[in-house]
């Protein structure tokens, strides 16, 4: 990349300057003295963050920057003899603080011959940061999982393995990584756990599956594998295989089958409170269920069932249970809140229940499990997930909103370019080609506000779109200017009607996206000569609120009526007579509902569609103090 800059041409320095100047990142001119002669905003901004204190202009940049070091120089030197464009990364010490930067230096040519280097200099000091934490955050979590004395594989969807840690000696890493991890799995077992593999994948949801290996002629190892997804977003990129061995827990579970029912069941559940209930008392409970509740066993035997359960879940609680006692299909398992010993707090547990015989009674034999956390930590995890959903979609509005204006702001540049390219050798016509400067400088000032407030409002971050009192008249006037100026080759009349002279709304500034799309439209959709828009406005009551209502009559195409509906639907190309209005018009809508507001569609001539078309938005009214 080279500039080549002409010393003589005055136009060409304003422009230049002018985008110095709106550059974002830090930029500065040196010449071949490595002398600064320019920078721009952004760069005294630099200066000032690290108390670089002094003149800038005019001084050697070794004498301004002296923690240098002696390559940056050596850039330099290389771009004034080469003429080669460089980008490089610094690390750099300023004042005690490490500054991480990615640095472009131009060359600037005049009459092939290079006396200038423009220097732009972009931090990325957070970037960097974050990477590296990021690398100590996996660099934990694998130390973690290697830690773990569970078998752990990370398989892709097709079992292809991509990680495991080193519990296991008899596997080599480099013997499994990237082969299946069906090849090591029991052959009885592949079919099985492929199609829970599959549940993984399809539901989102984890995998419960137990297998058993044999290690020697008459050894077998009993595993426990968790299958669980991993996700990038909603979807299931991947699975992790938790793989605990329960070789003891299974051996002694095949002993417990010798035993009676009673004992087999709650050997099963030894970690969740076992219970047994004949008669509605409660005859038998481990210690974990008396500790769930805050009881010892002994206060708890003989005692009512019904005395255990939290008030407002003990109806359906009863009813189950009596309706299991008639042989009724009830539900097994459930959830439902169980009333500790304190007599206030709830403790949410989870519930699996059948019923057997003992000692010739219907017996009510089940576990619970306390789930108290497990809820309160998924039901955060929701509320977090709808937040972030919330804040994900409204940044997405707002991307669309910069993509739809961005371009009306380049249109209009483009059209006063070129009448400015026109006119320039004009004498007569130097006060219009001062006039389409400015204009080009303010849609440039514009664009560049346009671009601050979407990286404000695209934060997740964002709790709520923040809404202000403004001021409609000024508003509007502003819209009609840019809207004309933008469409010079066309003839656009437009005509405000209304018995007040200032009238306050509760909106933002995107309530100027919501006056140029209008009135961009009424101009682009019309092939008349003269293009006539009248606007009326007023006030108007609805429902105990005070609304400001805006009609927008323009004489354009028009909007068949079963064709409005669609119109503001986000991205709606498919009728030729309505053109791109969908995208603009479906942004339109969204920033009037945030307002709480309204906008809707109708025949400027009432029956007769083609003689043009009538917005109406109604907004809540403001009170300016």
């Amino acid at each position: 990349m080279k500039i080549n800059q002409d010393f003589n041409n005055q136009s060409f320095n304003q422009r230049f300057r002018l985008i110095l100047d709106s550059l974002n990142d830090p930029t500065h001119i040196v010449n071949k003295d490595l002398v600064i002669i320019l920078v721009n905003p952004a760069f005294y901004n630099l200066v000032e963050k690290y108390n670089l204190k002094g003149e800038i202009i005019g001084r050697n940049i070794k004498e301004i920057f002296t923690f240098l070091p002696d390559k940056i120089i050596e850039e330099y030197n290389h771009v004034l003899k080469t003429g080669e464009t460089l980008q490089t990364d610094e690390e750099l010490i300023i004042n005690g603080e490490k500054l991480y930067t990615e640095v472009i230096k131009i060359p600037i040519y005049h009459k092939e011959e290079v006396l200038q280097i423009i220097t732009i200099i972009k931090d990325v000091t957070e970037r960097k940061t974050n990477k590296e934490k990021l690398y100590e955050t996996e660099k934990k979590f694998k130390q973690l999982l290697e830690s773990s004395t569970d078998f752990i594989i990370i398989t892709n969807k097709d079992g292809i393995m991509e990680y495991l840690n080193r519990t296991r000696p008899e596997f080599k890493l480099n013997q499994m990584i990237g082969t299946s991890v069906y090849d090591f799995i029991p052959n009885d077992y592949v079919q099985n756990f492929k199609e829970s593999v599959e549940k993984v994948f399809q539901s989102g949801e984890m995998q419960k599956f137990i297998m058993k290996e044999q290690v020697i002629e008459d050894k077998f190892k009993w595993y426990e594998d968790h299958l669980i997804p991993l996700k990038k977003g909603e979807k299931v990129t991947s699975l992790m295989i938790v793989a605990k061995e329960i070789t003891d827990l299974k051996e002694a579970e095949e002993k417990v089958k010798e035993s009676e029912e009673k004992y087999r069941i709650l050997i099963e559940g030894i970690q969740d409170g076992v219970f047994l209930i004949q008669d509605q008392k409660m005859i038998f409970i481990n210690d974990a269920f008396a500790k769930i509740v805050g009881y010892n066993a002994g206060e708890i035997i003989g005692t009512n069932f019904q005395d255990l359960i939290a008030p407002e879940d003990l109806e359906m609680v009863t009813n189950r249970y009596y309706r299991r006692q008639l042989g009724e299909h009830v539900p097994k398992e459930y959830e439902f809140k169980m009333l500790h010993k304190d007599g206030t707090t709830r403790i949410i547990v989870n519930m699996n229940v059948g019923i057997v015989s003992y000692k010739n009674k219907l017996t009510s034999l089940g576990t619970v499990k306390n789930i108290t956390e497990s809820k309160k930590a998924q039901d955060k995890i929701k509320e977090s997930e709808a937040k972030f959903k919330e804040a994900f979609n409204r940044t997405q509005f707002y991307k669309d909103v910069f993509a739809h204006d961005i371009n009306n702001i380049l249109q209009t540049i483009l059209t006063s370019s070129e009448l400015a390219l026109i006119n320039l050798n004009d004498p007569n016509q130097i006060g219009e080609v001062k006039n389409l400067l400015v204009m080009i400088k303010e849609q440039i000032l514009r664009g560049s506000n346009l671009i601050s407030n979407v990286q404000k409002l695209s934060t997740l971050e964002e709790a709520k779109i923040q809404l202000k009192i403004i001021e409609v008249f000024g508003f509007l006037k502003n819209s009609i200017r840019h809207t004309i100026e933008g469409f010079k080759e066309k003839v656009v009349i437009t005509q405000i009607d209304s018995h007040y002279e200032k009238l306050h709304v509760l909106a933002n500034d995107l309530l100027m996206d919501v006056f140029e799309n209008i009135l961009f439209n009424a101009v682009k959709y019309n092939d008349n000569e003269t293009i006539e828009i009248l606007i009326r406005i007023f006030k108007e009551q609805k429902i105990n609120r005070n609304y400001i209502k805006m009609e927008f009559i323009d004489n354009g195409r028009g909007i068949e009526e079963e064709r409005r509906e669609f119109v503001f639907l986000r991205g709606n190309y498919e009728k030729k007579s309505i053109g791109g209005m969908g995208l603009g018009l479906s942004l339109v809508k969204k920033i009037i509902e945030s307002y709480e507001g309204q906008i809707w569609i109708e025949d400027r001539i009432k029956g007769d569609y083609k003689k043009g078309t009538k917005f109406i938005i109604l907004i809540p009214e403001g009170h300016s103090n």
